[in-house]
């Protein structure tokens, strides 16, 4: 006569399996109960160590998120600020359209470059500023000019810092800080303001700027 076989032992994975029945044991094999109480204790003791890290962490999360919001806050005052509005005007006209046209665009040019270099001096530019360069506004690829009889019109411009010749490499170009304007030439007078493009969006005709701009030098809004 053989002796008796001993019961199969489970692993802790095929006793958890068979607890949780996701699995049949063998007929002969050993199941353990449900340690209810250890399980109850266990739960218990991670319910208050969940707690007390919630009441550690969920403080110093409002705390960052209201940080980060003032911070935003305080950033948009500042680009708002930047990108104030001005205004000018070009003074006496010449009769002829196209001529007037010119003056006024001159007339912006100066504008845009005194402010510019008065940003410069006050710290809030970088680099010295050397003159300004306006190009009709286009969200596209072609840039077409006012017609003589145009009444008004948007410019894109760029205050200067460094002129990039051309080469072999590359086609001649400047370097700057963009500038969006609105100009009346029958009235000879220009709005212009500061624009900090989105992250992303090309210096010269972006689709929009981080802080929204004053209506007057908002180009993209018609």
């Amino acid at each position: 006569m053989s002796p008796p076989q001993a019961s199969p032992r489970l692993s802790r994975f095929e006793t958890v399996g068979a607890w949780l029945h996701l699995w049949t044991p063998p007929r002969d094999a050993v199941v353990p109960p449900v340690p209810w109480r250890r399980i109850g204790i266990g739960a218990a003791i991670a319910a208050v160590l969940v707690g007390a890290l919630a009441a550690w962490l969920i403080p110093r999360i409002d705390r960052a998120k209201h940080r980060e919001a003032a911070t935003a806050q305080r950033e948009r005052r500042v680009l708002a600020r930047d990108q104030r509005l001005h205004t000018g005007h070009a003074g006496a006209l010449p009769a002829d359209p196209a001529a007037a046209q010119r003056t006024v665009l001159a007339a912006l040019g100066r504008a845009i470059t005194a402010d510019a270099q008065a940003r410069a001096a006050a710290g809030t530019l970088d680099g010295h500023v050397l003159t300004t360069t306006c190009a009709p506004f286009s969200r596209g690829a072609v840039r077409a000019a006012p017609s003589p009889t145009a009444s008004a019109a948007g410019y894109e411009c760029t205050a200067v810092t460094r002129d990039i010749p051309r080469s072999a490499h590359n086609v001649a170009g400047v370097i700057g800080y963009p500038f969006w304007a609105r100009v009346n030439f029958r009235r000879g007078t220009f709005a212009w303001c500061r624009v900090n493009l989105r992250p992303g969006e090309r210096g010269i005709g972006g689709e929009a700027a981080v802080v929204a701009l004053p209506p007057a030098c908002n180009l993209v809004k018609g």
